[in-house]
């Protein structure tokens, strides 16, 4: 076993004399101080290539050759509209009785469908901000007026329990 004085050496699991193997063990491997990777080809064995005859690259079939017949698959007509339209109803259907709160993607881009796919951010329910209170007026009056107007407005002030995040 190989010592080293490091404190982990003492105890003989020293990661130091592990490396000094690991480096000694892949000098042996690389005998000549090249890799195999480092040699042109060294890893690969050329086919036979004196069979293939040299043509420009228009000429060149670039598929596999299958030795098999090929089938030709059948030809399937374009839906009709209705059709579409069945089909895309029978999607809405199924996310309706699955309870799929996001539904399927497709039916956001289908006109009948797509009002149920419109973003809560495009359409806020929320109350009007109190930026819109300011006034220049108000700039100009004094406390007293301020503080009535300001016990109006508190007073005409509606929320609801989900503005004001509480669950029912």
């Amino acid at each position: 076993m190989a010592h080293c004085t490091c404190k982990a050496g003492l105890g003989e699991a020293c990661s130091h004399a592990a490396a000094l193997m690991y480096a000694l063990l892949a000098a042996v491997n690389v005998k000549d101080g090249q890799s195999s990777t480092q040699k042109a080809c060294a890893w690969v064995i050329p086919g036979k290539t004196s069979q293939i005859q040299y043509e420009e690259l228009s000429k060149i079939s670039m598929t596999k050759k299958n030795k098999s017949k090929s089938t030709t698959l059948p030809s399937i007509p374009v839906p009709s509209e209705d059709e579409y339209m069945r089909f895309f109803q029978q999607l809405h259907e199924c996310d309706v009785q699955e309870g799929n709160p996001n539904g399927t993607a497709i039916l956001s881009v289908i006109v009948d469908h797509s009002d149920k796919y419109i973003p809560k951010t495009v359409q806020p329910n929320l109350p009007q901000p109190l930026t819109s209170l300011f006034s220049n007026a108000r700039l100009q009056a004094d406390l007293s007026s301020l503080l009535v107007e300001s016990e109006k407005v508190f007073d005409d002030l509606q929320l609801t329990e989900k503005e004001m995040g509480k669950s029912k």
